[in-house]
Formats: structure tokens, C-alpha cells, sequence
């Protein structure tokens, strides 16, 4: 009963690479009907760039190796492909059988690739750039921000940008607006006079947005 009716995704496979069974959770996610999704081999529902980890994890299985939260691409019935992680176990022989639970972690793994992407523009670009955490604090800066500031990551990891930037020509009204902007979880574009390590003033364009996770909340600034 709590395999047909559970909300959660749940198969039972065969060393072979077949379903022998899935549950309405399952083929529904996927658009496939249970009959369809067991009479080929699983390897057919998988994305092609993820064939050889997948047969991997079905030879893992078979030396009684457990698998969690391994992450691959199946097909959906219109097309698409979704991300799931898996966690997989494989009975005792000589059953053969493998029991296993799947997540859908599409949307994760797209801000994970929405994030590198962002991350890896940021290091090649010669504008300063700043990841911070919801409380304004740096987790990270690139190049451009170094040679701009002349601070290193190190040194300003942890603390907040008008700590160690403000200096004593910098508007405090501008600076006032932008933490307000940042407790309310807005992004906001300004232009202000800050300092560099070793005192010279500098006038710099900001432009602060905010990184949401699936659910809306704010994981970084930017």
C-alpha cells in the first residue's frame, strides 16, 4: 500500500537495467505509463551524456555497493528532462533485485548551473565583483575587485563592503539607502565615493541584485 499510494518516487529494478516495477509517483513525473517504462531497458529513459554513470552505479550495485543521492537526467514522455537523485540499495542475493527512491532536483540543479555560470563570468570580467550572504557579508570576490580595492579575499571575507570601502567623503544618506535596500532584500544600482586600502578615493557604479533559490528566498547578493 505505501508503494502505490506514497507521494514519493519509488522503484524496484533488476540487475539486468530493467524496471520490474515503478509507482504512480514515478510514471506519472515522467508522463511514461508503468507498462512502458518496464518493458524497455532503463538505460533508454536516461540522458545520453549520463549513459556511463548510470551503468556505473548499476555495476556498484551489484558488488553491493549502496548508492546516494546519485544525480542523473531522465526523459519525460513530452520531451523534456528532468534531474533526479537517486538512493539505491540492492537485495541480497540471490534476489537480484534493487530497491530504490528518487528525488526531483531539476530546479536545484539549474541554479546550481545559473550560479556557475554567473561565477564564472564574474572571474574573467574586469568590473569588481562581490558575492555576498543575506546579511550583506563577502563570501567572495574576483580579480576585478582586488585590483580595484587593493584587497585580497582574505582579507575582506566575512565583513561587509562599507566596513572596509566607506571613507570619510563617502555619503552616508547613500549608504543608509543601500542597507535599507539590502534588509529588504532589493536590489538597487547607485553610484557612491568609496576607498581603496591605501586611501585613495574612488567613485564606482553598483549595481547589487539579489540570487533567489527555487523558493524565492535570497541565497547570495551579487
Amino acid at each position: 500500500a505505501f508503494f502505490e499510494h506514497s507521494r514519493g518516487m519509488h522503484v524496484i529494478a533488476t540487475m539486468q537495467g530493467y524496471f520490474l516495477t515503478v509507482n504512480p509517483a514515478f510514471s506519472q513525473f515522467l508522463g511514461w505509463t508503468r507498462e512502458q517504462l518496464c518493458e524497455r531497458p532503463i538505460a533508454g529513459f536516461v540522458h545520453p551524456e549520463d549513459a556511463a554513470s548510470f551503468q556505473e552505479t548499476l555495476q556498484r550495485l551489484g558488488q553491493g555497493i549502496e548508492c546516494q543521492g546519485h544525480e542523473l537526467r531522465f526523459r519525460c514522455r513530452d520531451g523534456s528532462c528532468k534531474w533526479l537523485a537517486w538512493d539505491c540499495r540492492a537485495a541480497q542475493p540471490p534476489a537480484e533485485l534493487i530497491y530504490a527512491t528518487a528525488r526531483d532536483i531539476t530546479k536545484e540543479r539549474e541554479l546550481f548551473e545559473e550560479v556557475s555560470l554567473l561565477a564564472l563570468i564574474a572571474k574573467r570580467t574586469n568590473n569588481a565583483v562581490i558575492l555576498a550572504d543575506p546579511n550583506g557579508r563577502i563570501e567572495w570576490v574576483n580579480e576585478g575587485f582586488t585590483r580595484l580595492t587593493g584587497y585580497t579575499l582574505d582579507e575582506v571575507k566575512g565583513r561587509t563592503p562599507g566596513s572596509m570601502l566607506r571613507g570619510p567623503e563617502t555619503d552616508l544618506d547613500t549608504a543608509a539607502r543601500m542597507r535599507q535596500r539590502l534588509r529588504a532584500k532589493e536590489g538597487f544600482s547607485t553610484r557612491i565615493l568609496n576607498c581603496t586600502k591605501s586611501g585613495r578615493k574612488y567613485w564606482v557604479e553598483i549595481d547589487m541584485q539579489p540570487l533567489l533559490d527555487t523558493e524565492g528566498n535570497v541565497t547570495h547578493y551579487m
